[in-house]
């Protein structure tokens, strides 16, 4: 059941990476490596390892994925956009990140993708990194209406997270507190 446990460690290690435990989504993420390189497997480590701002090893098993699966549609036009908006969002230097190129990237990957939380995740986080928080609001709604088709997932939790500060810099103190409460309600 190797493939089935490389899966697990894989997703472990996005969800670790989201909640800022470094140490431990580095070590799922290349046990899950070492288990399986399947597209799924090195999409969520590749995604992973961007997250933790280790752009070298996200870039390059998103050219392996792109290399070795040229013909896997949803490899090559949602993960390896994924990966690649993942990194222009959270460089290893911070000071390079480039809100405007994830878009870009994200836009790509919504059209094949429609259904995919952590894309649209994503791209509210690079609409609110650009300043564009009308467009960042509707990308977490649209995360948090998704909640109702699949199982629990971090993802649905950290967007509601994110909804509440993103009205708290536009201002908006009754929408943050509501935000904030669902927030601490799901994480529960």
């Amino acid at each position: 059941h190797l493939q089935g446990r490389a899966d697990v460690e894989a997703g472990l290690a996005i969800f670790e990476a989201l909640v800022e435990n470094r140490a431990e989504a580095n070590h799922d993420a290349t046990e899950a490596l070492r288990l399986s390189r399947t597209v799924s497997v090195m999409g969520n480590v590749a995604t992973t390892f961007a997250i933790l701002r280790q752009d070298q090893k996200a870039i390059a098993l998103a050219d392996e994925i792109q290399h070795a699966h040229p013909n896997d549609t949803m490899a090559v036009n949602v993960n390896v956009p994924l990966i690649r908006a993942v990194v222009a969002l959270w460089p290893a230097n911070s000071t390079t990140a480039d809100p405007a190129k994830a878009i870009d990237f994200l836009n790509t990957a919504a059209l094949y993708a429609r259904a995919n939380a952590g894309i649209f995740y994503a791209r509210g986080m690079a609409y609110e990194q650009a300043g564009r928080y009308a467009e960042a609001q509707q990308d977490f709604q649209k995360v948090l209406d998704m909640k109702s088709h699949s199982g629990p997932d971090i993802v649905f939790v950290v967007a509601q997270l994110e909804l509440g500060r993103l009205f708290q810099k536009q201002g908006d103190a009754p929408k943050a507190r509501i935000a904030y409460q669902n927030f601490f309600a799901a994480w529960k």
